[in-house]
């Protein structure tokens, strides 16, 4: 470990931690308390072991010298502690999608979050219908995207849970295939919360790369439908390659998944409790 980088973990860090830190951090920087903001900024995202915070990121925005923007020290720092230290308990940011307080999947949600807890890791949830999350697109962002300008501002509620991303090691989605997609609720998150510059970006040599790094999300949709009259039709796998292959994987999820709760049309039970096992499960073992 760099002796200048001793300076930030003092006081700030456990020992343990210190031991996977292998940045240069100017000390004149620490002396003046900003590296020890980027560490500080670090730990509001790992709630496990921390407070939980309104938001990771202090302002305004300290920055290493030398750095090409200040957001490059984040992602750096973070990525560093997420691919060099071996966390088995994870911080899950869950998209919660469904317009009624009483439903299947928010009993869904309920064994889910119980596994979870059961197993050791923390949780927040995104309730897009309870939030009021702006699902449609407007003109000024919609010009902002196509601008291709990385730096260019975004809306509030897309910095805000662009900042829940960051703090996660984790990702679920639960809610109900509709015409064979996600709800248009969340299809919106999708299309605002992914911006130019954050989910994607070209660098100087034409490669795309992308500011996320989530180690694992897994998707838990309810269908009226059974899973083998899905996997028969094909419509299961239409599903999983764009939720997976191009909404997740392509921007920086290392693993994906979808789990189809199958058969649950209206006044069927049968399997309802064997699909709620399921959901517990999931997130007992993720």
């Amino acid at each position: 470990m760099h002796d200048d980088a001793r300076i930030v973990c003092r006081g700030q860090l456990p020992s343990d931690l210190c031991e996977w830190i292998e940045i240069p951090v100017n000390p004149e920087d620490a002396r003046e308390g900003i590296a020890k903001r980027h560490f500080n900024a670090f730990f509001s995202w790992r709630r496990a072991q921390y407070p939980p915070a309104q938001t990771i990121f202090p302002t305004p925005v300290p920055h290493f010298p030398g750095r090409k923007t200040p957001a490059d020290d984040y992602f750096d720092i973070i990525n560093i502690f997420r691919d060099r230290r071996n966390i088995d308990n994870m911080h899950v940011y869950i998209l919660f999608t469904h317009p009624s307080k009483i439903s299947f999947n928010r009993e869904v949600l309920d064994a889910f979050t119980r596994g979870l807890k059961e197993a050791g890791h923390t949780y927040e949830i995104g309730d897009l219908y309870a939030m009021g999350f702006k699902s449609e697109m407007d003109a000024d962002q919609y010009h902002r995207e196509v601008g291709l300008d990385p730096d260019a501002p975004i809306p509030h509620d897309v910095a805000r849970e662009q900042e829940k991303i960051n703090r996660a090691d984790a990702l679920a989605f639960i809610y109900p295939v509709w015409w064979s997609d996600c709800p248009a609720k969340l299809k919106g998150w999708f299309d605002r919360v992914l911006t130019y510059g954050y989910a994607y970006y070209y660098d100087e040599n034409g490669q795309r790369q992308t500011k996320i790094s989530i180690r694992r999300a897994i998707v838990i949709c309810s269908t009226g439908h059974t899973g083998e009259h899905l996997e028969g039709t094909g419509i299961a796998e239409s599903m999983r390659r764009v939720m997976i292959n191009d909404r997740l994987l392509g921007v920086g999820v290392k693993e994906a998944t979808m789990e189809i709760l199958g058969g649950m049309m209206p006044q069927d039970r049968s399997s309802r409790e064997t699909n709620l096992k399921k959901a517990y499960n999931l997130g007992k073992n993720l």
